[in-house]
């Protein structure tokens, strides 16, 4: 095995899960502010079903093979320069940036040090891959609702992983 590579989940045509692969892929290095995350594990996103699918190919065009996977938590293995916020073996999990796009579904991330955070005691590496979905319902309902603690709000429809983080979750009922 080299060394210098990971493997990965590609795929190489639009459609459903059967199109997913794993496969061997260069291993990212950290380039200046970002850290190199050990992932353990990474959630799947509807947007990213609705990708794979072909329905956003206008959007992600036709070049493959490309690579799945949004979110993701696990440990630092390296730092880039500048890095002065967080330590290898830190316990992180994050979202991969615009310029990165997808690709979570991987043995190894490299991103900018400002896209992750430390996963809060308690938590395990698993329980906070929900951590990306969490911001979502938070942003949503703090942020931009401003529903305040006290307040009540009647959520209709609360489906899917936003919906189900921001209405049953702890990070609504604060």
């Amino acid at each position: 095995m080299n060394d210098h590579t990971m493997k990965a989940v590609l795929y190489d045509r639009y459609g459903g899960p059967e199109v997913l692969y794993v496969d061997r892929v260069p291993r990212p290095e950290p380039a200046r502010g970002e850290v190199l995350v050990r992932v353990h594990a990474f959630s799947v996103n509807g947007g990213e079903l609705s990708a794979r699918a072909g329905d956003l190919s206008l959007l992600f065009g036709r070049r493959f093979p490309k690579r799945v996977g949004l979110d993701f938590t696990g440990e630092v293995a390296a730092l880039g320069d500048g890095v002065t916020s967080l330590d290898t073996g830190d316990r992180v999990w994050g979202v991969m940036g615009r310029t990165s796009g997808f690709g979570s579904a991987a043995e190894y991330v490299a991103v900018p040090a400002d896209r992750v955070g430390r996963v809060p005691d308690g938590l395990d590496l698993v329980e906070s891959a929900a951590l990306p979905v969490a911001t979502t319902a938070i942003t949503a309902l703090r942020d931009k609702a401003g529903l305040r603690p006290g307040e009540r709000l009647l959520v209709r429809g609360a489906a899917g992983g936003v919906g189900n983080v921001g209405w049953g979750g702890r990070t609504a009922r604060r």
